[in-house]
């Protein structure tokens, strides 16, 4: 399996994901050519997107909010997941890494409303 580069903001998730990853085979390195952000806190997905190719880019979001997922999505990840074990985290990237594409199910907010 290929190198993943983890992005984190947060240290001490960052060094647990890292070890629960390692855990499973998978490596990190800083240059790495596939991408894994950690949300947290939220929003800071968005800050590290604009400096990394979103094509070669997954994100994990426990953002409950339906409005900014769909932010996140808009803006291309090959990948955006919530509430993702290790265990079937490592098994996406796997294949991600072969050539498909993730993303979870969030209900679309609703902008419309009935009238009266």
């Amino acid at each position: 399996m290929v190198p993943i580069s983890l992005h984190c903001a947060i240290q001490e998730l960052k060094v647990g994901v890292e070890q629960g990853l390692a855990a499973y085979g998978l490596t990190t390195c800083n240059h790495a050519h596939w991408h894994l952000i950690l949300d947290a806190p939220f929003g800071w997905a968005f800050l590290k997107l604009v400096e990394l190719e979103p094509s070669q880019t997954i994100i994990v979001s426990d953002n409950p909010c339906p409005e900014y997922k769909c932010d996140l999505h808009k803006l291309g990840p090959v990948a955006l997941l919530n509430r993702v074990s290790i265990e079937k985290l490592v098994a996406i990237i796997k294949q991600i890494q072969t050539g498909e594409r993730h993303f979870a199910r969030y209900p679309l907010p609703h902008l419309l409303l009935k009238s009266a």
